[in-house]
């Protein structure tokens, strides 16, 4: 989840330059040691190429921070790129194209140091309600580091994410070092695909994370804990995960998504980290329970169906007298199916009645069906989960 393109200088010429003492001709020598840092393809050796027809298409937004397009030489053709690289894996794993819709400048984002505070201000500039993805272009990371929550981060089952800007000042440093013999052009052209691989291996693994995908163990996966130069691929469980993600991608109610992941995560243990998906599916099973349970009927009736009593009928004692209308205006939309007017008239009694079981419960039920993306349904859902285990 996160990122910044830098090779250590000291890892590359202590590797590089030692093993040039045994092939006894530097060039020689540098050339083969290039061809050993090379990334790996990320063209799937059956894909049928990026103009192929997607069974999916969907619409992306782009926020670039001041320090994004500083560091990155037109960055709006690089960003391009990256996306297409992007899609030639997605075409693969899950006939699906991301097309972008927009490519705008971030006026006033958040600090860009915590990441997680700046995917919250992203959130907040964009809910994203017009596209599938709201992409947040920041600042590179500081150092050199292969770990993806320091390149990126996306919000698991959302539609939010921020990616690190490719700066690569130390990357060509580490390059004139190590490889000093070599054309410049060959030079450039080495830095130049390593930043792009790093760039989409990023911008896939944090989209995987979005679908519902956890971290697995695979070293050459784009699900695993940190990035290589050898990912190249989605493995089998985890394509299996990104299409479960893509058919409930533009679904309003998180539910039947956090159902179908349910169903996969509590038959599939490997090769997920154990402790990932078990903390997972523990989520997933509070964001499900009841949803699609049924009433039992008598032998021979013409079909199951759900409960009958409306939903949030009674008026909740605690509720002062003031209050008692809102409450019903409030429940009236949401059996009516108006989450929005559900909302923008309960939202008043969510923050005066933290401690009522059955005002938290509505807050619940209209976050999980207005559309919010899981992370916001947890925290509407938070009070809820507090009073179900205490009472």
């Amino acid at each position: 989840m996160r990122f910044a393109l830098v090779f250590p200088v000291l890892a590359l010429t202590g590797c590089f330059l030692g093993y040039d003492s045994r092939w006894g001709q530097e060039t020689t020598a540098q050339k083969h040691n290039a061809e050993a840092a090379r990334p790996a393809s990320l063209t799937p050796v059956s894909s049928a190429g990026p103009t192929a027809n997607a069974a999916h298409v969907f619409k992306v937004r782009i926020w670039a921070t001041a320090q994004f397009t500083a560091q990155t030489m037109d960055w709006k053709h690089e960003t391009r790129e990256i996306l297409d690289s992007a899609n030639t894996v997605l075409l693969h794993a899950a006939s699906t194209r991301l097309e972008i819709a927009s490519m705008e400048s971030w006026p006033s984002p958040p600090s860009q140091e915590d990441l997680l505070k700046t995917i919250q201000g992203l959130r907040a500039h964009d809910k994203g309600d017009d596209v599938s993805w709201v992409i947040g272009l920041v600042g590179s990371f500081p150092t050199y580091t292969s770990s993806y929550h320091d390149l990126g981060m996306g919000h698991m089952m959302g539609r939010h994410l921020v990616l690190r800007a490719a700066s690569d000042l130390g990357e060509h440093e580490a390059a004139e070092a190590a490889f000093d013999k070599l054309d410049p052009s060959a030079r450039l052209q080495l830095v130049a695909e390593r930043k792009r691989h790093r760039s989409v291996a990023t911008l896939l693994h944090e989209i995987g994370h979005t679908l519902g995908a956890v971290h697995e163990t695979g070293t050459e996966d784009f699900m695993g804990p940190a990035y290589s130069k050898t990912v190249h691929t989605f493995g089998p469980e985890a394509t299996a995960v990104v299409k479960i993600g893509i058919a409930h991608r533009d679904e309003t109610d998180p539910r039947p998504f956090g159902k179908d992941l349910l169903r996969y995560y509590e038959a599939a243990t490997t090769p997920w980290i154990d402790k990932e998906r078990t903390g997972f599916v523990a989520e997933l099973r509070t964001m499900t329970a009841g949803f699609g349970a049924t009433v039992p009927v008598a032998s021979g009736s013409a079909s199951t169906t759900p409960a009958s009593k409306p939903a949030f009928t009674e008026v909740p004692s605690e509720l002062k007298d003031a209050d008692r209308t809102r409450w019903s205006q409030t429940s009236e939309s949401f059996r009516a199916g108006k989450m929005k007017d559900a909302w923008e008239t309960g939202t008043p009694l969510f923050s005066a009645y933290p401690s009522v079981l059955a005002v938290q419960d509505l807050r619940c039920q209209i976050a999980m069906k207005i559309g919010f993306d899981w992370q916001r349904v947890k925290l509407e859902c938070e009070k809820l989960m507090q009073l179900s285990t205490t009472k």
